[in-house]
């Protein structure tokens, strides 16, 4: 029997930014929230881990600006209690075939809870999980994907989308915002309708809130809220913070731990992060004067090399991604004209994606603000040090196009130990002097006694 609709539509919420119907203009009704996960995935979270419980502390629930909401329910074997923010087409039972390639990655990842609920108009979704590198890759994914036309039905649909600009959010770093139009290809004057996403990070814990129309809204092509969007993420960030908020902001007191629980359950970072910053060498290590980041923008930085580009395009495509991920904690300071970072995080497999990112990204061209680049990643010879393993070094210059100009000399050496990952990063401020790798070399084994003392 053929379908009017892909099955994403059904699924689940977020889907609707594909979910123009085939069959007309409207988009299947709005599901409820034990509808808005995948067939199957409605357990209770009451089996979920430990560092899944402890979110779960601290998502927002209750009646918040206009909206009434309520944890979804994850299956044992979710990831994530919406997997179609972290690629639409996750649950699709047909061929697809999306222009640009890649653009089913929206960038959002390791979601682990979830709420959701409805204000008068429009409905509302929010989701917290480690994943504190989404906020980059979301922005990495609206630069490229800046119009995303889907094959998956008889009539094409197309997606625009677009960032916004917020008011600032005390309490959260590296916030991007999103506005989403959805369409017909060819249709011009169908409205379609918007969806707005914000996402954004508290210490170690990423922030996801996303506003959609409700169904009568989206056949008259009306859009969602960002304002909406922006008072959910704000609240969410609030409690986070520890901040008991307003009675406008939240009035289910029920749903809030008391005081007693809140400080040890809702710091800025919790208790695995902060057990990492514990353990991050600081003060004079090797001639550097080590102080710890004031934001997660250095280990942004270490996991994308253009991360404060406002646009590149790079050839190999995909080299802006070192590999390495996952970064929580970090230290940083300079010895003379050589400034060093060093990171703890918790994926354990950042050495053999670096190494693969080496390999593949050994020459790297193309534009970066409009600039031509040259670069080049060298895999260096990886130091042995007791305590550590998978230990990859690799170094990084960059040249003038068309010319013999060949700048300074970074390094970088990430090691696992035990299932904390290592990352030693040191890089000159001043033209004319390469990093050592010796240096480098000595922060790494300091780092590396330090978490087997």
């Amino acid at each position: 029997m053929s379908r009017c609709f892909p099955t994403i539509v059904v699924t689940s919420l977020a889907a609707l930014g594909l979910g123009l119907s085939a069959c007309s203009n409207t988009i299947p009704a709005t599901p409820s929230p034990a509808d808005s996960v995948a067939p199957g995935l409605t357990q209770s979270t009451g089996d979920a881990t430990g560092a899944n419980s402890d979110l779960a502390s601290k998502l927002l629930v209750g009646q918040v600006a206009g909206a009434t909401l309520t944890q979804v329910q994850v299956h044992e074997d979710a990831t994530s209690p919406f997997p179609d923010l972290e690629n639409p087409y996750y649950d699709s039972d047909a061929d697809h075939k999306i222009e640009p390639a890649g653009c089913e990655a929206t960038g959002i990842e390791q979601l682990l809870v979830g709420s959701e609920g409805k204000t008068e108009n429009e409905g509302v979704r929010v989701a917290l999980g480690t994943g504190t590198s989404s906020p980059r890759k979301h922005k990495d994914y609206t630069n490229k994907c800046t119009e995303i036309t889907n094959h998956l039905t008889e009539t094409p649909t197309r997606d625009s989308i677009q960032t916004q600009q917020i008011p600032a959010i005390d309490g959260v770093i590296d916030v991007v915002a999103t506005k989403t139009q959805h369409g017909f290809v060819g249709t011009e004057g169908d409205a379609g309708f918007s969806t707005y996403l914000i996402t954004g990070n508290v210490g170690n814990i990423n922030v996801t809130v996303q506003t959609y129309p409700s169904q009568a809204d989206a056949s008259t092509g009306k859009e969602a809220s960002l304002d909406t969007a922006v008072k959910i993420f704000n609240a969410q960030v609030k409690k986070l913070k520890g901040s008991s908020g307003s009675a406008e902001d939240s009035t289910a007191p029920s749903q809030t731990p008391p005081a007693s629980s809140q400080e040890s359950s809702t710091p800025s970072q919790n208790t695995s992060n902060q057990d990492l910053s514990s353990k991050l060498i600081n003060g004079s290590v090797a001639g550097f004067s080590l102080a710890p980041m004031e934001s997660l923008s250095p280990l942004a930085a270490i996991s994308n090399s253009f991360y404060e580009a406002t646009e590149h395009e790079l050839n190999p495509e995909g080299c802006d991604q070192t590999g390495l991920d996952n970064l929580t904690a970090g230290t940083e300071g300079s010895h003379g004209p050589i400034h060093a970072r060093v990171a703890l995080g918790t994926d354990t497999s950042s050495p053999q994606k670096h190494k693969q990112y080496a390999q593949k990204c050994s020459t790297i061209t193309g534009s970066v603000n409009g600039e031509a680049i040259f670069e080049s990643v060298t895999l260096e010879e990886a130091p042995v040090v007791k305590g550590a393993n998978n230990i990859v070094a690799t170094s990084m210059s960059g040249s003038t196009p068309n010319t013999d100009e060949v700048g300074p000399k970074s390094y970088l050496i990430t090691g696992n130990v035990g299932n904390v990952n290592v990352v030693v990063h040191l890089f000159p401020i001043e033209d004319g002097q390469d990093a050592s790798f010796t240096d480098a070399v000595a922060l790494f084994k300091a780092q590396v006694e330090k978490l087997n003392s």
